[in-house]
């Protein structure tokens, strides 16, 4: 997804996580959550039962979604139902020389599921490696890592949690 077209999103997904959050909390809801609770007291130890609220933006050329927004009620062994958040940060990337961006366990490239990219470099899906066609784009001297610290092409190790950035994955915009 273009930087463009994920900015368009935004407007829309702050507000729409509000309301469901005050619509998962609301009095309206309760008899679901006690349902929930019920449920999950028949359920084997270990097991849980979540209802999900998703905004996924779905890609016909690609065959994949990219799932933007994702909330619910989740429960087990028989405890009140909590909120839960399952969404993803959104992380920037240059693609073959293209700004994209997207939720960091996605590839920008094909929208696969791709979790931890500085540990597996290659995209299990489509083949694009971190480092080549992907690099992750950062545009300020903020820290990837702890988001605390600040970094530079100069020096790439942050101060605040010690994380060195690897200036072979990275582009600086």
């Amino acid at each position: 997804m273009t930087e463009g077209e994920y900015r368009s999103l935004e407007p829309l997904l702050e507000p729409l996580a509000a309301k469901l959050q005050a619509f998962l909390e609301s009095a309206e809801l309760g008899p679901i959550r006690e349902s929930l609770q019920k449920a999950s007291v028949a359920l084997t130890e270990g097991m849980s039962v979540t209802l999900s609220c998703n905004l996924e933006v779905f890609d016909s050329r690609r065959g994949r979604s990219i799932n933007l927004l994702q909330t619910g009620l989740t429960t087990s062994d028989g405890l009140p139902p909590y909120i839960c958040w399952g969404d993803a940060s959104d992380q920037r990337y240059v693609v073959r020389g293209t700004i994209c961006q997207v939720p960091q366990d996605y590839c920008p490239a094909c929208w696969g599921k791709w979790d931890f990219k500085q540990e597996h470099r290659t995209c299990a899906h489509c083949g694009v490696q971190l480092g080549n066609e992907v690099k992750i784009l950062l545009d300020s001297d903020v820290c990837p890592h702890c988001e605390k610290g600040k970094v530079s092409m100069d020096n790439p190790q942050c101060p605040a949690c010690g994380h060195t950035v690897d200036l072979s994955i990275v582009a600086w915009g």
